[in-house]
């Protein structure tokens, strides 16, 4: 079965929830098996390699629609159809199983974040202002890369592509490059962040500048 994209970041998702979980009742081992395939999973070369995958299928299905033979016309006549026995059992029904993300939760577009930085940083870095767009025509400050054995990292609910909206009551929406970068250096130990979460429009790989924070 193919493997697409969007089932490539679903997958991260469940792998990013399962993290958080394993992380809240102290399973060290499991989060850090997780944490090593959710690195991978953001890495370039997966990306890549699923653009080969999915250029290939789609070679493939263009060639085999080309090489088809011609349907042949229906026959006019009337063909005989062997009806089954009345008494014969039928074949017990399975029970019909929900896909497992239509059952999951949404996540909440905005949510309200709290890091104790402790020893070091956040682990994260920034992009974007009102002097330096990382989107076209959008203002916003947005999480470019979470560096791994981070605190931003291991507690698991910042994404790539999100925009961090305020930082200890002061609004990033509409800044300097700058000043969302001193706003993060003074923050102190504990840092409140009010979170915009990506919906899935932009790449999880992001093109890294010199304007970009690692904090």
């Amino acid at each position: 079965m193919p493997v697409k994209k969007q089932d490539a970041l679903r997958a991260l998702e469940v792998l990013e929830d399962c993290r958080r979980r394993s992380a809240a009742v102290g399973d060290k081992a499991l989060t850090e098996t997780l944490n090593k395939a959710i690195v991978a999973l953001r890495s370039k070369l997966f990306v890549a390699l699923l653009d080969v995958h999915e250029f290939y299928v789609s070679s493939i299905e263009a060639s085999t629609s080309q090489n088809a033979p011609p349907l042949e016309p229906a026959s006019s006549e009337p063909q005989d159809t062997p009806t089954a026995p009345l008494d014969t059992p039928t074949a017990p029904q399975t029970q019909d199983t929900t896909d497992f993300f239509s059952n999951r939760s949404p996540e909440p577009s905005v949510e309200t974040i709290v890091l104790e930085k402790g020893g070091g940083g956040l682990g994260l870095s920034i992009a974007g202002g009102v002097d330096n767009p990382h989107i076209d025509g959008h203002p916003g400050i947005f999480i470019t890369k979470i560096l791994p054995d981070t605190v931003a990292e291991l507690d698991g609910r910042l994404r790539l592509g999100d925009q961090i909206l305020s930082v200890n009551g002061v609004s990033l929406e509409a800044v300097v490059h700058v000043k969302a970068v001193e706003t993060l250096k003074l923050a102190g130990q504990r840092v409140t962040m009010v979170i915009k979460h990506s919906d899935g429009r932009f790449s999880p790989v992001f093109t890294l500048d010199r304007r970009t924070l690692h904090k």
